[in-house]
């Protein structure tokens, strides 16, 4: 039966890796899902083995320390220790991957998320721009057409037909029915505005409010959305640009917008933790390896060695109590 003592120790050892554990599998988590760009269904499996696997090594070392031989080659201490630095090295990498981002990482990925942010915004303007100042020269040339007309410049209808002017048969039928030039104008431009704020709204919907929610996401560090952000900025990026572009070249006379700048096309290093961990090696990487380690194993180094002491008077060894905690 155990006394008090044993079981105050049991339950101190056993407290002591159910937390070290726990913030173990944190790290593991955070690390795995910024590698494996925010899937769930890897970083958990993965958070998960490890722990259970680093558990039993550990309930075996413990088991081991507080079985300790007098003398002789200790076998089983000899295998769990390889086995527990093989199991431990991914365990040191993923959690070092957290740590680069969480501590080292954070404001490059902050400053990163927002430029791309700004980049779509600034293709959206850039377009509107690009088919105002596309709509403004036509305005002009469509009036100067009439004009030109009517002042003998040119000298038929069909003249205003030809480039650079290029009026419709239509609206040249309007003006000698006797729809004022202005009218005509003004309602041409109009709908050419219309038609291009169409293009521009459903190439990206609810842009407001879809760029605000990205903004927010970096500002907040939503660490269940950084991933999968980014990536779908840098799909909208490429993908907005390609549509905008494509139409000012196609309802625009061949007009293209400039393309876009390569420090917006730069990719984070959430899912690369091995070129974050060449960029951010150093003593603090160091560091937080000794203490993570020292953390997993300070179960191990709170359970009591058993002790063996010899009577000397009697010539004979009485062995201490071994505390089992594993019931």
């Amino acid at each position: 039966m155990k006394t008090a003592t044993e079981k105050r120790a049991r339950a101190t050892i056993q407290l002591t890796q159910m937390v070290s554990l726990f913030v173990l599998l944190i790290g593991l988590f955070l690390g795995s899902f910024y590698w494996f760009e925010g899937n769930l269904f890897i970083a958990g499996p993965i958070s998960f083995l490890i722990i259970i696997a680093i558990y039993y090594v550990i309930q075996h070392l413990i088991g081991s320390r507080m079985e300790t031989k007098r003398s002789g080659l200790q076998i089983k201490k000899v295998l769990l220790w390889p086995i527990y630095f093989i199991i431990t090295a991914p365990a040191m990498f993923l959690v070092l991957h957290m740590f680069n981002v969480e501590l080292k990482e954070k404001e490059e990925v902050i400053k990163l998320g927002k430029a791309k942010i700004e980049c779509i915004s600034g293709i959206k303007v850039d377009f509107k721009k690009s088919y105002l100042a596309y709509l403004s020269a036509r305005e002009v040339e469509i009036n100067d057409a009439f004009t030109n007309r009517v002042n003998g410049t040119l000298s038929k209808d069909s003249d205003m037909l030809q480039a650079p002017y290029l009026i419709p048969q239509s609206a040249i039928d309007q003006w000698r029915s006797g729809v004022p030039q202005n009218d005509i104008v003004n309602s041409w431009f109009t709908l050419k505005r219309d038609f291009f704020s169409k293009i521009e709204n459903d190439v990206l919907q609810n842009s407001k409010e879809y760029l605000v929610k990205m903004e927010s996401t970096f500002d907040n560090w939503d660490r269940f959305e950084l991933n999968q952000s980014l990536v779908q900025l840098d799909d909208d990026i490429l993908r907005v640009f390609s549509e905008y572009d494509a139409a000012l070249n196609e309802h625009a006379n061949g007009r293209r917008m400039l393309p876009v700048e390569d420090k917006y096309k730069k990719r984070s290093l959430l899912d690369d933790p091995f070129t974050l961990m060449v960029k951010h090696f150093g003593l603090s990487t160091v560091l937080i390896a000794l203490v993570v380690q020292f953390l997993i194993l300070l179960p191990y180094f709170l359970a009591p060695k058993r002790q063996y002491n010899r009577d000397k008077s009697k010539g004979r060894s009485d062995d201490s109590v071994v505390i089992d905690i594993t019931d």
